[in-house]
């Protein structure tokens, strides 16, 4: 008989991770600059977190989910990190230097956003970056830096918004996030992990113009919503992945991406390492009574509320191995299914966790 094993926790860190923060040892309160490098290295700056804070550490609630997570606040009218154009700062910003040679790494984290946020005309999430890291309309020489930010958008679509050499116009370059080959769509309420890997670009030789080969490659909830190659983010040899930029605000610079009142976003289980990821066990509100799923050697035990759902199954790059509509409390896996890592997902129901195939 097939065995299967479920892991409801990421794959231990490797010594060689050069960033984790899930904020379990920090008390409820204010997010301190102490607090903050305790967790993120290297941080020299930041906006929102000194002075007037706008960043806390919540516990508990329908946000943190019974865990530990940062909240991180937007007044009303704000608009960018410093307050732009007279109007409050928005946010919350510093960069996490972890330095180091790597030319390739993944960058992970959630997010929640609430019920009926206001996305106006879009925002900055965190994400990698190098060297001068790159924004605000300083356009890359391909010897100085480049970002690799996520933003929303209007409509709570998600895009990659890179700042590379090449780039088309003074501000980043959108990549739209696509589930299905359409724009994906931010469900609020709901606890979301975002993955992103960045490869650098071939550097030039003898002082030359590096290739247009970087590639970009995102994962949503555990699957694949981007996959793009073609950027060119550095010239020079001595570039590298060498920073996490936590960047988070309304704008944009101009004052129709000003929000309309009071907003927040949490975020939790940060984490930058050189291999790919294995997806965090969701965070997800079972109702009373129901019973989270289990695996067993003979299949996936759920609730018979869950009877109806689709159960999917996915490999590392996130392609659909298998769909399978729940019709019983016992729902077997395929015989079919490759030996090693993959990924079980009940989405209707915000479910994912990792199964290994023995």
């Amino acid at each position: 008989m097939t065995k299967y094993v479920i892991l409801f926790a990421a794959a231990a860190c490797l010594g060689k991770d050069p960033l984790r923060a899930d904020f379990e040892a920090d008390a409820p309160g204010p997010y301190t600059r102490a607090q903050c490098l305790t967790s993120f290295p290297g941080v020299t700056w930041d906006n929102g977190l000194t002075g007037e804070s706008r960043v806390s550490v919540v516990a508990g609630g329908d946000t943190a989910n019974g865990s530990h997570a940062i909240r991180v606040t937007y007044p009303v009218n704000s608009l960018g990190p410093t307050g732009t154009n007279g109007n409050p700062a928005s946010g919350a910003q510093w960069r996490s230097y972890f330095g180091g040679r790597a030319d390739t790494l993944f960058a992970r984290y959630r997010f929640y956003i609430p019920d009926g946020f206001d996305w106006v005309k879009g925002g900055k999430l965190p994400g990698l970056c190098g060297s001068q890291c790159n924004t605000g309309g300083n356009v890359p020489t391909g010897t100085d830096g480049w970002s690799a930010r996520l933003m929303w958008r209007a409509g709570a679509s998600l895009v990659q918004y890179l700042y590379y050499a090449g780039q088309g116009g003074t501000y980043g370059t959108d990549v739209v996030w696509k589930r299905d080959g359409i724009p994906l769509v931010v469900q609020t309420g709901k606890w979301h992990e975002v993955q992103v890997r960045i490869c650098l670009n071939t550097p030039g030789t003898g002082g030359g113009q590096g290739a247009s080969d970087g590639r970009v490659t995102g994962w949503y909830d555990g699957v694949q919503a981007i996959d793009t190659a073609g950027f060119r983010f550095r010239d020079l040899d001595t570039m590298h992945v060498d920073q996490f930029y936590f960047s988070t605000f309304f704008g944009g610079s101009t004052n129709d991406f000003r929000p309309t009142k009071d907003e927040r976003i949490f975020f939790d289980d940060f984490e930058v390492s050189d291999s790919f990821l294995p997806p965090l066990p969701a965070r997800i509100h079972v109702r009373p009574g129901a019973a989270s799923p289990r695996l067993s050697r003979s299949g996936v035990f759920f609730d018979p509320s869950w009877i109806g759902s689709r159960l999917v199954v996915r490999d590392l790059a996130g392609r659909n191995l298998s769909m399978i509509r729940i019709r019983s409390e016992r729902t077997p896996l395929p015989d079919n299914l490759p030996t090693g890592l993959v990924f079980i997902a009940v989405p209707e129901q915000g479910w994912t966790a990792t199964s290994v195939r023995l």
